[in-house]
């Protein structure tokens, strides 16, 4: 099934439940743009190889099916007539050809066809290709990425407890205050105590040659940090959303 465009005689837009044999060539792609490991991107495929969203299209040369690219249709929470565009990417060799605006009009007339009258997306460094589509900037919205599908019943599970886990803190601090050394007699306990109730001595001076935090970033590996010039600058803009309204 085909969505239309001003081309559709050169590209098409399916589901990629259509075409699972092709969720290999959807990970390789996405990872040229966004690294995660092949389990996290398989995860994140299974979730999302569905008929309605979340769910992901792709987008293939018509009479070759070679993939040229990918876009992920999403949710709202808070907001039932609009849905979140996600992992919008076109592979390196088609770009600079008009083809990521026939993806975003084949994927909002996707969007058009499930009801939805409003799409909103975020973008670091695209915003220039996203206002030429017709977006506008917008207030942040809470949607349901494939990336937070696990977390749905986990944060409703919380809100649900809230009524009880003041209850549970306490309970869990009287617990800790019961435990005390069975071995110490009176005279040692006194000393403890006297000792806890002191001022703890100041933390040591830092070395001289170290860097102020502010010039430090933790790398994807969690390992040493990094200076920021060493690190990839599109990681560094925050996220700027925009809205399109779909007549």
């Amino acid at each position: 099934m085909s969505y239309g465009t001003n081309q559709p005689d050169a590209y098409y837009l399916i589901p990629l439940i259509k075409r699972k044999d092709l969720t290999e060539a959807c990970i390789n792609l996405l990872n040229q743009e966004w690294p995660r490991s092949h389990a996290a991107r398989e995860n994140s495929f299974t979730k999302c190889t569905s008929e309605v969203p979340p769910l992901s299209f792709i987008l293939l040369e018509s009479g070759t099916d070679f993939l040229v690219g990918h876009a992920r249709l999403c949710r709202l929470l808070n907001e039932s007539s609009g849905c979140w565009i996600e992992s919008v990417i076109v592979d390196p060799r088609f770009r600079n050809k008009g083809i990521g605006r026939v993806l975003m009009e084949q994927t909002e007339k996707a969007a058009k066809q499930f009801g939805f009258c409003k799409v909103y997306l975020s973008t670091k460094d695209k915003q220039g290709f996203y206002s030429k589509c017709g977006y506008h900037f917008c207030d942040p919205v809470v949607h349901v990425g494939s990336s937070k599908l696990p977390m749905i019943k986990h944060l409703t599970d919380r809100l649900l407890s809230n009524s009880t886990c003041g209850q549970q803190k306490e309970d869990q601090k009287e617990d800790h205050d019961d435990l005390q050394p069975v071995s110490f007699n009176k005279r040692c306990t006194a000393k403890l105590m006297s000792n806890s109730s002191s001022s703890p001595p100041p933390p040591p001076p830092p070395p001289s040659n170290s860097q102020p935090l502010s010039r430090l970033v933790k790398n994807d590996s969690g390992g040493e940090c990094l200076p920021k010039a060493s690190c990839c600058k599109k990681e560094l803009l925050p996220s700027q959303y925009m809205c399109k309204v779909l007549i």
